[in-house]
């Protein structure tokens, strides 16, 4: 038996090495066609998708179609032939129909190297090896493995990539564009169009209350219209109208901004990519601290901090101010403005001012009509109020923060007019001990209302103020209180007085240049004078001291003349 073997290795290498040859050509033709398989339908579908943009379902048809022709031959072609079982019979059976006049020798001698033989047949066995090998004496593997196959799918697969890269670099962007439809068939990715419109504005990052400004422009081509594509992070895709042209750009504000977005701007059958607008919540100064540190020359290296709602810091010259800032939330920066040194003139009286709400109606206050708060444009505090949609008037009640104002008092308030529609009128209302007051700036008052004055200037914050005691004493006589009380009287005539003052001061500073200049050619001639008196009061003061001493000698010799005349006598 181990003769038969060893006289036989030689016939079953050979037909394992076919086998082998075999299975190659298999798994690598099988890979060839479903590269070119899968190439072709990609390439077929995004021309057909850059010649009529597909839709999302379409685009889905043609994914599934890829995967599941890159799947089926990947499973037949390829996995396939490298895992299904190969006998060598079935490999020698195929050698021996290439090979004339075999009758089934080299199946016999496999057959033998795998059963027990006797010694006796020995020689038949020895006769059959030495048949098979001189048959087999012009055989090669690549009669039965013929590589015919694997060149021809090889050649398709090339083929068909190169096909494939001369699509992109000839048409460029497009093609790869429409590719990337295909292979991700769900993804915003904009079609291939004539015009390529662009978004300006980005991502963006917007304080909370602020405008977000969507901007987009035309890289290329020509656009009539451009829509804004808007949906808050959880919810539903809604398109807006862009104002502007193809020169000077479109763009959409976003007003007052209170949660974040996703868009992507619209035009000719094309959009942009996906942008984020992300709401930054506004920071908040809850709390103000300043700290004087003073100069090291006084050894006091602990700063000196400075009383709550301070309105004047003084310290000794060399001193240092240091100012902390306690915010709620996210904060990226912080400015301190300083303001020019400067003279200006403050009328000493005492005027004191009681807030009565803000930021916030009291707490138990009934609000009638629908006001709106806002917190992107406020005097103070974080927010201010401000007429709905609508433009109908609110109000509130309230029992227990009653606002008492003393009769030389005055009610004031602070007004932003809208630039863009400015109001004709402004009405105030206040009940007051049931009786309702209406004061009115702006148009002509009503016989039921009082005009309290013209309306202020438009895009800024004035504050409108109305002492007591003009106010009417019965609403729609028309008439004011004929005496006010003196300390609102003098108030009012200071204030009134202000202006006239200030005229007065110019005045005087304008005369006391003009005298300065008509002065200056007698300041020589003084120069002279100042210098003769200095000598004058030089020969002056000698003289006197003459006198001096003079007086002296005088009232000397009188008193020796009186001794010398008592001794006489």
């Amino acid at each position: 038996m181990s003769s038969i073997i060893h006289q036989s290795n030689d016939l079953q290498r050979l037909v394992a090495v076919t086998r082998r040859r075999l299975r190659r050509n298999a798994v690598v033709t099988g890979l060839m066609i479903a590269v070119a398989a899968a190439l072709g339908w990609l390439v077929a579908a995004a021309l057909v998708d850059l010649l009529a943009p597909l839709p999302v379902s379409l685009r889905l048809v043609g994914a599934v179609g890829l995967c599941a022709i890159a799947a089926v031959t990947v499973l037949a072609g390829v996995l396939w032939p490298a895992v299904q079982p190969l006998k060598l019979n079935r490999v020698a059976y195929r050698i021996e129909r290439t090979v004339p006049k075999m009758h089934n020798r080299l199946i016999t001698v496999l057959d033998l190297r795998s059963r027990p033989v006797a010694e006796a047949e020995d020689p038949f066995v020895e006769k059959l090896i030495e048949q098979t090998r001189a048959r087999l004496a012009n055989y090669q593997t690549r009669d039965v493995a013929n590589p015919k196959s694997l060149r021809l799918s090889t050649l398709s697969a090339m083929a068909v990539l190169l096909a494939a890269v001369a699509l992109v670099m000839t048409l460029g962007e497009p093609m790869t564009v429409a590719l990337m439809r295909i292979v991700q068939p769900t993804a915003p990715i904009a079609p291939v169009s004539y015009a390529k419109v662009i978004a300006l504005s980005g991502d963006m990052r917007v304080l909370e209350g602020e405008t977000a400004w969507v901007r987009g422009a035309v890289e290329h081509g020509h656009v009539g219209r451009m829509y804004c594509r808007l949906r808050p992070l959880d919810g539903r895709w809604t398109s807006y109208p862009m104002k502007g042209d193809v020169r000077a750009g479109f763009t959409f504000p976003i007003n007052e901004v209170t949660q974040s977005y996703e868009y992507e701007i619209r035009a000719a059958r094309t959009w942009t990519a996906r942008h984020r607008i992300t709401v930054v919540r506004r920071p908040v100064v809850e709390e103000v601290a300043a700290a004087v540190r003073l100069p090291d020359y006084m050894a006091l290296p602990r700063p000196r901090p400075v009383k709550d709602l301070a309105e004047q810091i003084s310290a000794p010259m060399g001193s240092s101010v240091e100012l902390s800032v306690k915010i709620r939330g996210d904060a990226v920066r912080g400015e301190i403005e300083l303001y020019k040194p400067q003279m200006v003139q403050v009328w000493d009286y005492d005027e004191k001012e009681q807030v009565w709400f803000d930021d916030d109606f009291p707490a138990d206050a009934r609000i009638t009509g629908k006001p709106r708060w806002v917190s992107d444009r406020q005097y103070s505090g974080t927010r201010a109020h401000r007429f709905d949609w609508s433009g109908k008037p609110y109000a509130f009640v309230t029992r227990q923060h009653k606002f008492e104002i003393q009769p030389d008092e005055a009610l004031f308030m602070y007004v932003w007019l809208d630039p863009d529609e400015p109001p004709q009128k402004l009405t105030l209302t206040v009940t007051a001990e049931g009786e309702k007051h209406a004061l009115v700036w702006g148009e002509p008052a009503a016989a039921s209302q009082w005009r309290a004055g013209e309306l202020p200037e438009p895009g800024q914050w004035v504050r409108l103020e109305v002492p007591l005691w003009r106010l009417p004493r019965k609403l729609g006589d028309g008439k004011a209180a004929p005496n006010p009380p003196p300390v609102a009287q003098r108030l009012a005539q200071s204030k009134a007085a202000v202006p006239a003052l200030a005229v007065a001061v110019e005045q005087a500073k304008a005369a006391l240049v003009k005298a300065e200049a008509a002065a200056k050619p007698a300041r020589v001639q003084r120069g002279k004078l100042l210098k003769i008196i200095a000598q004058s009061t030089q020969t002056v003061e000698a003289a006197k001291k003459k006198l001096a001493q003079a007086d002296g000698a005088a009232v000397k010799a009188i008193a020796e003349h009186a001794a010398a005349t008592a001794q006489r006598d």
